[in-house]
């Protein structure tokens, strides 16, 4: 199994993170570091054209905005994805940051998001109902994020296989679990 993890807003691939040095105990992990401040379109192709389309043995695994690309990019390669406290609603949840002068604190690179990149995630927030999963995304929530609310996730996203943790060795655990499961689901289908 191979894991590819998507960083959060105004962030980047820090493989020595204490986050992913716990998830490397999955398996082999690839970061992917991607400009936060361009439009939907743009990340979503840059994403795509970083992963082999004939892989079927990947998970994505995302936090914040990462755990919402790590959603679609789930979906778009038809393989389990895993979003740890994610951005849900992108649309929405990135207005806080709107015309706010961020500096990356990984590349040091000054930015400002503007309403016109917001509004490219107009409906493409995460549902469900989407029929466009072959897994649902299994979502983490930690409580005592102070950036993504969990109580409105919960609410949101009661639907979906959703986890609490207390720190990554109980990531890793819920992790293992939703693949089990998504392996077992795999073969009753074939």
């Amino acid at each position: 199994m191979y894991y590819i993890y998507l960083h959060d807003f105004n962030s980047g691939y820090i493989p020595d993170s204490i986050r992913v040095l716990g998830l490397s105990f999955l398996g082999d992990i690839k970061g992917i570091t991607y400009d936060t401040f361009v439009s939907y379109d743009e990340i979503y192709k840059y994403l795509t054209s970083q992963v082999s389309n004939d892989r079927n043995d990947i998970t994505f695994i995302g936090t914040g905005l990462g755990g919402f690309w790590a959603a679609q990019m789930g979906k778009h390669f038809g393989v389990p994805s895993v979003s740890i406290n994610p951005c849900n609603d992108p649309y929405s949840m990135l207005r806080g940051y709107q015309d706010v002068i961020a500096t990356n604190y990984i590349s040091g690179v000054t930015n400002v998001l503007t309403s016109s990149i917001i509004d490219t995630y107009a409906g493409k927030d995460i549902q469900p109902d989407d029929l466009g999963f072959v897994y649902l995304p299994l979502l983490l929530l930690d409580t005592s994020d102070t950036i993504v609310n969990s109580s409105e996730a919960i609410e949101d996203l009661n639907k979906f296989p959703l986890q609490y943790f207390k720190n990554t060795t109980t990531i890793v655990e819920h992790v293992r679990e939703y693949l089990n499961h998504c392996e077992y689901v795999e073969c009753l289908d074939t």
